[in-house]
Parts: C-alpha cells; sequence; structure tokens
C-alpha cells in the first residue's frame, strides 16, 4: 500500500511541477511561439516524448490484463510501464543523437 501511496505522490508532484513550469513559461515574454515551424517543433517533441510511454502502458497492460483488478499488482504494473517507458526513451534518444551527428557536416 505504500509504494502505491509512493507512486501517486511521485505522479501527483510531476504534474504540479509541469504545471507550474507551463505557468512560468507563459508569464515570461520571451517564451512566445511565434513560428508555425517552432510550434510543429515542440509538437513533435512531445509526441516523441509521449509515444513511448503509450508503447510502455500497452505492453504492462498486456502483461497484467488479468490480475490488473488487484491492488498488489498496481504497482508491479506502473514500475514495468516506467521500466519499458525509460528505455525505449533512452533507445529513442540515442538514434536522434546519432542521427544529428551524421547529419552535421564534419570539419576536417
Amino acid at each position: 500500500m505504500y509504494r502505491l501511496l509512493w507512486h501517486l505522490s511521485t505522479w501527483i508532484v510531476l504534474l504540479l511541477l509541469y504545471r507550474a513550469y507551463l505557468d512560468r513559461l507563459k508569464k515570461t515574454a520571451s517564451a512566445k511561439i511565434s513560428s508555425p515551424e517552432e510550434k510543429r517543433r515542440y509538437a513533435l517533441c512531445a509526441g516523441l516524448l509521449l509515444l513511448p510511454l503509450v508503447g510502455a502502458v500497452l505492453i504492462a497492460l498486456m502483461r497484467y490484463a488479468k490480475e490488473l483488478s488487484s491492488v498488489t499488482t498496481v504497482p508491479e504494473f506502473l514500475r514495468l510501464s516506467a521500466a519499458v517507458y525509460l528505455v525505449v526513451l533512452s533507445v529513442l534518444l540515442v538514434a536522434i543523437g546519432a542521427a544529428l551527428k551524421m547529419k552535421r557536416p564534419s570539419t576536417d
């Protein structure tokens, strides 16, 4: 039960921090997104961060579909979702970094 409360409090605090960050961005004059290209870039970044999360939750749901009604499987479900998300996100960031490195012209 304590782990469930721990997970819930972690997600709630993350959402509160995200909300505070967005409020701060809205108050800052330099944070205005002016061009459609910038909006598209931000939407792409948000999509790249959310896509692995959706996949991780689906994988965890398939694994715990029958047992998810039990309170004891919720922490396992959250742990598996987080682990899959971090692995997929790490691979995605490495792939993006490698693609950007190959795209950059060499200075030799």
